[in-house]
């Protein structure tokens, strides 16, 4: 038995708060050869479970205060089909949402052998969000390729009880920080007030999860936040983060609120390798001035980033236990939660595959059953010289779905006409 980590214990906590649906399994697939021995692939899959036991463990008490590691392995799946990429698409939509294995059976994985007659076999893999990241997909289809291709992998997979060992790790530095951690965002929160969504104002129809992909072809966006990023002198998350706090300032009328970002915790060499959910949630403090330039406001979201960052241990109930205005800002009645990702990547996402369209497309995903009144905003920029991916998610009335859509286009017109205008007063960027 060994401790949580405070990023899933932040994970169990949001769902609660945001209900069923928000939170996805990795998924990702690999190309295998035709002719590919059935008993090679399966010790393949149980050696690498074997080392990564972040998928072989199980959910204890309820609610979770703990996990432990199972003995069984998982026995992979083969899947015969006549057009083996439809099926493999069906598979990985099927499995983006699905509860894979119930949480108190320490298995948090599914490995299927997608095949046709003479023709490819492809894997498809899904990890439970609550083992594993994104980090985790790229790490797991490198280590499977290699299994499978020779059965060995170097550098070689982490030990068995690396994962359990850094969960142990984890709890002890969250303990050690927990004072100075409450202490700095006490002070960085006052004065700070819930975002109020004008989307709840008015709003009919059932609550409903919508994604919306919009494909930006060619490498214009691409080259666009490059050239913001060094005219205001900070990184392509800082400069999106900012564009983002303008917008919602615009769009509400509030100057002081935060928008949430999933940071990451793998800090340390030991868990390059290593499959887990090392991302913790962490505010982004805004405070917008109509009168000081983006340059300032890019200088303050740096700084607040930075904070971000260096206070992350301890989990997002702790902190909104520890600090009444962060708690406020998460559960109060009416609250607009805003999520922001920015990622440099090929356009793809995990679950999702390349969008073909280049107009956006909404799908709806299902029914938004949070655990309070208020609304559910994420919107991801992936940047790419090919092509830059923006997604946006929205939990609320069907009537506002498109509310998350107009605040991702905002966003990007705003960046596109911010280029040169950096010490220019926010408000006549706006204007």
């Amino acid at each position: 038995m060994f401790p949580l980590l405070a990023e899933q214990y932040s994970m169990l906590y949001t769902q609660k708060l945001l209900g069923p649906g928000v939170a996805h399994n990795m998924t990702f697939t690999l190309p295998l050869p035709a002719d590919i021995d059935e008993a090679r692939f399966s010790r393949a899959v149980s050696r690498f479970c074997a080392h990564q036991s972040a998928l072989l463990t199980a959910l204890e008490g309820t609610p979770p205060t703990a996990q432990r590691t199972g003995a069984d392995l998982p026995e992979p799946v083969v899947v015969e089909s006549a057009d083996v990429a439809r099926t493999v698409r069906e598979r990985l939509a099927a499995l983006h949402l699905a509860d894979l294995h119930p949480v108190d059976v320490p298995l948090r994985a599914v490995f299927e052998l997608v095949r046709g007659p003479g023709g490819p076999a492809v894997l498809v893999v899904a990890m439970d969000h609550l083992v594993s990241d994104a980090r985790s997909s790229v790490v797991a289809a490198r280590q499977l390729g290699a299994l499978i291709e020779s059965g060995q992998y170097r550098p070689g997979l982490p030990e068995p009880g690396d994962y359990a060992d850094w969960c142990r790790r984890r709890a002890a530095d969250g303990g050690r920080s927990a004072r100075r951690e409450t202490a700095a965002w006490q002070a960085a929160l006052d004065g700070v007030s819930p975002l109020r969504d004008p989307a709840l104002r008015g709003a009919a129809g059932p609550a409903v999860l919508t994604q919306r992909d919009h494909v930006h072809d060619g490498g214009e966006l691409d080259g666009t936040v490059r050239r913001l990023s060094a005219e205001l002198g900070v990184s392509e998350f800082t400069t999106v983060a900012t564009l983002l706090a303008l917008v919602l300032w615009q769009r509400t009328g509030q100057r002081d609120f935060v928008v949430q970002t999933p940071v990451s915790t793998r800090r340390r060499q030991q868990v390059d390798e290593v499959v887990g959910y090392f991302i913790n949630e962490r505010p982004l403090v805004c405070h917008v001035d109509e009168d000081r330039s983006l340059v300032d406001h890019a200088r303050a979201m740096y700084r607040a980033s930075l904070r971000a960052v260096r206070h992350s241990h301890l989990s997002v109930p702790e902190l909104a236990e520890a600090v009444p205005a962060y708690r406020t800002a998460l559960e109060d009645d009416g609250v607009g939660y805003v999520q922001l990702h920015v990622s440099r990547g090929t356009g793809e996402l995990p679950g999702s595959g390349r969008p073909d369209a280049m107009v956006a497309r909404t799908s709806e995903l299902g029914a938004f059953m949070p655990g309070r009144p208020m609304t559910c905003t994420t919107v991801r920029f992936d940047f790419d010289p090919q092509q830059t991916l923006v997604r946006s998610f929205f939990g609320g009335a069907r009537s506002a779905a498109g509310s998350a859509g107009e605040i991702a286009d905002s966003v990007v017109a705003l960046l596109r006409r911010a280029a040169g205008e950096g010490h220019q007063p926010v408000a006549k960027l706006m204007g």
